[in-house]
């Protein structure tokens, strides 16, 4: 949790360097944890990544994030990660994908 909300915090600060760096770690440490903490390691990764301009690794790891959420039945990770996917598919262009993925939210 902790290395989770550096990661996010270095982000708000606009170090994006150290920001993948601890995001990396959180997702790698998660590997040997439960579905739930998979999805947010996972979710952290993709912020930090979109946050670099890397869209399309974003992607993958917000649609890990969105698979892992749905293998531990978390509703607040599902969300969570349809939310990003929208910004993330807004943030490129792809408004119609967006509207899609917002349509999964609450």
């Amino acid at each position: 949790l902790a290395d989770r909300l550096q990661a996010m915090a270095c982000l708000r600060r606009g170090d994006v360097a150290t920001a993948l760096r601890l995001a990396r770690g959180v997702k790698a440490s998660a590997q040997r944890l439960d579905a739930t903490e998979r999805c947010r390691a996972a979710l952290t990764l993709a912020v930090a990544l979109g946050a670099a301009g890397r869209p399309a690794d974003a992607l993958l790891e917000a649609l890990d994030a969105l698979a892992r959420a749905r293998e531990a039945q978390d509703s607040r990770g599902e969300h969570a990660a349809a939310r990003f996917l929208a910004q993330l598919n807004e943030a490129t262009g792809h408004d119609d994908l967006a509207r899609e993925w917002r349509a999964l939210g609450p």
